[in-house]
């Protein structure tokens, strides 16, 4: 839990004729409380108010909150953002915080920065330095998605950016709940705290379902600098025979203990790649298999590997999808 002292008055000649107004804003899990007394607890669609009144968002495909609507239907409240986050056909009256990018906006002092958690977003940049700089030198480090707003997200402020739509955020949302959240925010968090640069894209765009590459940007006295792709495609299922099929959320954490292997240790992670397994292609896979997707197959009773290969994939509505010893799950 932390907590957040702002202080909000008027002109100069107000603050030296009224005290200060202290607020104080409490976060505690999902539950938001200001001075002590419940505000909203938030939940996957919008939140609830302290008056048990529920508010529904409905959001771009980029996640920027447009409008904030009732239980009733009534459009409470409806903002448009450029670009970089700079408001346009803003509410007249503001009912809650979360705007650009989801994110909450601070307004206190007239300041209008969106806390990206990591980092704060002012006017199309961030206020502080991106602390993996150093791996893409073209870029600024005070840039926002490597200066690709209509293309990027950057969901925490801290260069792990994701390329995918809206709709397949919240499926990746869905393949976070089904893995497990610590393991699945376990493999995020190696990335976000590795020197290299992770981007998660639409595998049916990239031409490449399913796979982690790895681009040397950078070399020097102070080590190689990556950039690293994570291709997913949230809407296939991978076919092992016609009685097994893996869901599309197993192969996608398969990809992320790739991509969290080479955060971790890029040195391990190459070798292993350049390294041949008769049965698993290489000792990566095998690692990979056997320690990660197996063990996690067998807690969501999902088919387990003894090599690499698969027969075909399969176009799925649930990432959850699988087929068990001829028995489907999820359809």
């Amino acid at each position: 839990m932390c907590s957040i002292n702002t202080s909000t008055s008027g002109s100069a000649a107000e603050m030296v004729s009224h005290p200060l107004t202290i607020i104080t804003r409490d976060y505690c899990g999902n539950y938001v409380l200001r001075n002590d007394t419940l505000e909203r607890v938030m939940h996957a669609t919008g939140y609830w108010t302290g008056c048990r009144e529920s508010r529904c968002f409905v959001r771009d495909y980029l996640g920027n909150v447009r409008s904030v609507i009732d239980n009733a239907g009534h459009v409470l409240e409806h903002d448009g953002y450029g670009p970089y986050g700079a408001a346009s056909n803003a509410a007249a009256a503001s009912v809650q915080p979360l705007k650009f990018g989801g994110k909450e906006v601070e307004r206190h002092g007239g300041l209008g920065w969106h806390d990206f958690e990591a980092r704060w977003l002012a006017n199309g940049r961030f206020t502080t330095q991106d602390p993996k700089r150093e791996t893409y030198y073209p870029l600024s480090p005070y840039a926002y998605c490597a200066d690709n707003p209509i293309h990027n997200i950057d969901p925490k402020g801290k260069d792990f950016i994701s390329t995918l739509n809206l709709s397949d955020q919240f499926r990746l949302n869905d393949v976070r709940n089904y893995i497990g959240i610590d393991e699945f925010n376990k493999r995020i968090e190696a990335m976000e705290n590795s020197n290299n640069r992770f981007i998660l894209v639409d595998g049916r765009k990239s031409g490449r379902l399913f796979g982690v590459t790895t681009h040397l940007v950078r070399s020097g006295n102070d080590g190689d600098y990556y950039e690293v792709t994570i291709c997913v495609d949230l809407h296939t299922a991978v076919v092992l025979d016609e009685n097994n099929t893996i869901s599309s959320a197993l192969a996608v954490f398969h990809e992320l203990a790739h991509a969290a292997r080479f955060a971790q240790d890029p040195n391990g992670y190459v070798a292993d790649v350049n390294t041949d397994n008769e049965t698993y292609g290489n000792v990566e896979e095998k690692r990979v298999i056997e320690e990660t997707e197996n063990v996690k197959a067998s807690q969501l009773n999902e088919p387990i590997r003894n090599n690499h290969s698969y027969h075909d994939i399969v176009e799925v509505d649930d990432v959850r999808y699988h087929k068990t010893n001829g028995v489907e799950y999820y359809k």
